[in-house]
C-alpha cells in the first residue's frame, strides 16, 4: 500500500520582507537607470586616475601632491574593481549603485532594531526615492560607501550598548576604522558615537563602569589602525588650508543642507510637519500618536539627533574657525538619521489613510525630482568636449586647460589623439586652482610659441580679467567664437597671417 506523502512546508514571506524587497528593487532601478549616459566629471576622473594606483603608489601620490587628501580605502577597492570589470563610466559608477542599494536594506535593519518594522519600511522608502542619494549613487565617488558604513557603525553601536559584548565592540571599532579610511568626515561620525556614549555615562548609572574596558579596547584598536594615516592627513590638511576651494558656510547653508536632504522645499515641509507634530505629541499629548514598540534600553531618538546634528556642527565650526570644509556631499551620512527621524514621526501617525496619503505624495514628488534629474545634464560634458576638439584639431595644435586639473581628470579620460599638445595653464592649476595673473603671461607666451592654432578649454578656471583671451587676441583671432558644453567652454584661436 503506497505511503501517504507528507505535505511539504510552505515557504512564506512576511509582508515587511516583501515590502522591503520591492522598495530595494525600486531603489536599485532608480540608481541604475542611465548610469553610463553622462560623461565623467572631474571628481569622477580623479577617482579613475587614483584608482589605477597600488597602495604604495597611492600613498606616494598623497605625500607629493596638494589636491589629494582623501584616505585610500575607496580607491583601493576601486583598484580591484577596475581590474575585474574595467573603467567604463558604467563600471566606475556601479559600486556606488551597490552601496546605495545596500544602504536601503541597512536603514531598514537599523530602524527595525531600534524602533519597529514600520519605521524601518518608511525609512527605507524615503532613502530609496531620495534624489540626493540617487544622484550620489550614480557618481564614482565614496559618498554612498560612507553612508553605508555609517549605518553599519551605528547599528553596531546599538548592539554594543545593548549587549556589552566584546564581539560588538571589536566590530564597532573595525567599522570606525573603515569610516575614517573612507573619508575624513568619518572622524565626525565617530565623534558622534562617543558623544552619545558620554551622554549615556551621564544619564545611566553604572554604564561607564560596566563598559569602560570594552570602550577603551575598541578605542585603542581604532587608534592603532588609523595612526598610520594621521600623519599623512595632517600634512595634507596643512597644504590644502593654504588654498581652500569651498566658500565659508552661513546659517542659510544649514537650511539649504536640509532642503537638499529632503529633495526640495515642499518635500522639506512635508518632512518637518510630521516631525513637529510628533515632537509636540511627545511633549504634551499621546492621543494622536502612538508607539507600537517603545525603544529598548536606550534613548535612540537622542542617538539619531546626535548623529544628525554633531557632524553638521563640527563641519560648520571647523569651517568658521580654521578652513572652509562644509560640503553637502561630505555630510551625506547625516541625511540617514534625518530620514530615520522623519520615518519615526510618520510611522507614529495613528490614522492609516493619512499616513498612506502623505507617503504617496512624498514618493510622487520624489519621482518628479527623479524625472527632472534624468532629463537634465548633471555632469560636466568632457566626453562631448573631447570629441569636438579632437574632431577639428590639427596636428601640432596646442590645447590649454584652465584649470589644469581638468586635463588629467576630465579630458584625458576621453582623449585618443597623440599628435596634439595638451598643457595645463597656468601649470600650477593642476594642483591649486588659483586666478590667472599678469605674472603668468610669460608662461602663456612659452606655451603657445611655435603653434599657429591654440585651443583654450575653460572649466573650473579663474581668469576673471580675461587675461588669456586678451593676450591671445594680440596675435591670434577667434574666427569661430566659443563652443559651450556643460561647465566647459572651448575656444579656438588661429594665428593671423602676416
Amino acid at each position: 500500500m503506497p505511503t501517504k506523502l507528507e505535505p511539504q512546508p510552505r515557504i512564506t514571506i512576511s509582508p515587511a520582507a516583501a515590502a522591503l524587497a520591492a522598495i530595494a528593487l525600486c531603489g536599485f532601478l532608480l540608481r541604475l537607470f542611465d548610469l553610463g549616459k553622462e560623461s565623467l566629471w572631474v571628481d569622477e576622473g580623479f577617482t579613475w586616475r587614483l584608482s589605477k594606483f597600488t597602495l604604495p603608489q597611492y600613498i606616494d601620490n598623497v605625500l607629493h601632491t596638494i589636491r589629494n587628501v582623501l584616505p585610500p580605502l575607496y580607491f583601493q577597492l576601486m583598484h580591484c574593481w577596475i581590474a575585474l570589470f574595467g573603467s567604463s563610466e558604467f563600471s566606475l559608477r556601479f559600486p556606488s549603485v551597490i552601496c546605495g542599494t545596500l544602504s536601503i536594506v541597512a536603514i531598514y535593519l537599523f530602524c527595525k532594531s531600534v524602533f519597529n518594522r514600520e519605521t524601518g519600511i518608511v525609512a527605507a522608502l524615503l532613502l530609496a526615492f531620495s534624489i540626493f542619494h540617487i544622484q550620489y549613487s550614480q557618481e564614482a565617488r565614496m559618498y554612498e560607501l560612507l553612508s553605508l558604513l555609517s549605518i553599519a557603525a551605528f547599528y553596531l553601536l546599538v548592539r554594543f550598548i545593548r549587549g556589552n559584548q566584546w564581539s560588538s565592540a571589536l566590530l564597532l571599532g573595525l567599522a570606525n576604522v573603515l569610516l575614517i579610511y573612507t573619508h575624513h568626515y568619518g572622524f565626525f561620525i565617530v565623534f558622534s558615537e562617543y558623544l552619545f556614549a558620554a551622554v549615556l555615562c551621564l544619564t545611566r548609572r553604572g554604564y561607564l563602569k560596566s563598559s569602560l574596558t570594552r570602550w577603551l579596547a575598541l578605542s585603542a584598536m581604532s587608534f592603532v589602525l588609523v595612526a598610520p594615516w594621521l600623519y599623512v592627513f595632517i600634512n595634507q590638511a596643512r597644504k590644502v588650508a593654504k588654498a581652500p576651494w569651498l566658500p565659508a558656510p552661513t546659517a542659510a547653508s544649514i537650511l539649504s543642507l536640509f532642503t537638499t536632504y529632503a529633495g526640495g522645499t515642499i518635500l522639506l515641509a512635508l518632512c518637518l510637519a510630521p516631525l513637529a507634530f510628533w515632537l509636540l505629541a511627545k511633549l504634551f499629548s499621546s492621543q494622536k500618536f502612538h508607539e507600537k514598540e517603545p525603544p529598548r534600553d536606550g534613548n535612540w531618538d537622542l542617538l539619531l539627533l546626535i548623529w544628525l546634528i554633531a557632524p553638521i556642527l563640527c563641519a560648520f565650526a571647523y569651517s568658521a574657525a580654521v578652513n572652509p570644509i562644509f560640503g553637502y556631499k561630505y555630510l551625506i551620512a547625516s541625511s540617514i538619521p534625518f530620514y530615520c527621524l522623519v520615518a519615526r514621526a510618520i510611522s507614529a501617525i495613528r490614522f492609516k489613510y493619512a499616513k498612506i496619503a502623505l507617503l504617496g505624495v512624498m514618493v510622487l514628488l520624489c519621482l518628479m525630482n527623479a524625472r527632472r534629474y534624468y532629463n537634465s545634464i548633471n555632469k560636466e560634458q568632457w566626453r562631448e568636449a573631447a570629441q569636438f576638439v579632437e574632431k577639428f584639431a590639427q596636428p601640432n595644435d596646442v590645447l590649454l586647460f584652465n584649470a589644469g586639473f581638468g586635463l588629467e581628470n576630465g579630458f584625458d579620460y576621453y582623449s585618443r589623439r597623440e599628435d596634439i599638445v595638451k598643457k595645463a595653464f597656468p601649470a600650477r592649476t593642476v594642483e591649486v586652482n588659483t586666478a590667472v595673473t599678469q605674472d603668468d603671461l610669460a608662461e602663456l607666451s612659452d606655451d603657445i610659441s611655435g603653434h599657429d592654432r591654440v585651443w583654450v578649454i575653460y572649466s573650473h578656471g579663474h581668469d576673471v580679467d580675461s587675461l588669456i583671451s586678451n593676450t591671445l587676441r594680440e596675435s591670434y583671432i577667434a574666427p569661430y567664437g566659443s563652443r559651450n558644453f556643460a561647465n566647459i567652454t572651448v575656444c579656438l584661436y588661429v594665428k593671423e597671417k602676416e
